[in-house]
């Protein structure tokens, strides 16, 4: 199974001028790990770096940490210190540096002392709402952790107020997508991957909103809203979102334009 990695070097100002040439390096090395090397899965749903620069590879079939020359592999077990399950769909680091778990048996935190995951089922005395499943975990600039599951429940964890607020969204489940995506939006979040539509959640009050459409046509472009498979935030005023309809654009956080990239094949 070959695996391609696509970097996007630069956004220039004005998003809708041409974009930068990508230049060519004929010495760039790429090294290739099998499972002869301890890779568990080439199915891979995440990747971060921790506090302590290892990598952590979430796979359909457990999760990896790599110390930049051997792999470990971390599977489900209903021992003590096992994963809830070895579906692993979401990884995040919170501001305390903490490596948090989604799996499809629940949500956990790894605890490095001991080599081991902690199962979190409640937090500051209060249970955390929705399915098992968890299907993204997302820290925002705030250090909110926020858990999507399968049911279309929202959790929103505050370390800093000591709250959790639970919030139901619109939910469709496809059995071969099983991408959810969160990014920051505002005070709230914007989802993707999770219903029909690009969803996201408006605070103070709380609203969730939605694009009226799934599909619109910009520039002879089809723009699709459904199967959102990533978002990325450059820091600018732009969302960069690619999905599993085989396209990618990106959308403007002040007007919510969404403009299409020149990409001739996206996939997440």
């Amino acid at each position: 199974m070959a695996f391609v990695v696509i970097l996007l070097q630069s956004l220039t100002s004005n998003a809708q001028s041409k974009f930068s040439k990508v230049e060519r390096n004929d010495y760039a090395c790429f090294t290739n790990y099998y499972k002869s090397d301890g890779v568990c899965s080439y199915e891979f749903t995440d990747i971060i770096q921790d506090g302590l620069g290892l990598m952590w590879f979430a796979t359909h079939d457990g999760l990896m940490r790599f110390d930049g020359s051997h792999f470990k592999t971390y599977v489900g077990g209903n021992s003590n210190g096992q994963l809830p399950h070895s579906y692993v769909s979401s990884l995040a680091l919170d501001k305390q540096k903490n490596l948090w778990v989604g799996t499809k048996e629940g949500l956990c935190i790894y605890r490095p002392q001991s080599d081991s995951f902690e199962r979190v089922y409640s937090i500051f005395g209060k249970p955390l709402q929705g399915h098992r499943w968890v299907k993204n975990i997302y820290v925002d600039s705030k250090g909110r952790l926020w858990v999507d599951r399968h049911n279309g429940t929202l959790n929103c964890i505050d370390f800093n107020a000591k709250t959790v607020e639970t919030f139901q969204h619109e939910y469709t489940y496809n059995d071969i997508y099983h991408f959810h995506a969160i990014t920051e939006f505002g005070d709230g979040v914007m989802l993707g991957g999770s219903s029909t539509h690009l969803t996201w959640l408006s605070r103070n009050p709380d609203k969730w909103n939605k694009y009226p459409k799934v599909d619109t046509i910009i520039s002879n472009e089809k723009i699709t809203g459904a199967g959102t498979a990533n978002f990325y935030d450059d820091g600018s005023n732009y969302i960069w979102l690619a999905n599993y309809a085989d396209n990618a654009y990106l959308i403007n956080k002040k007007t919510l334009e969404r403009i299409p990239l020149p990409l001739p094949s996206v996939y997440t």
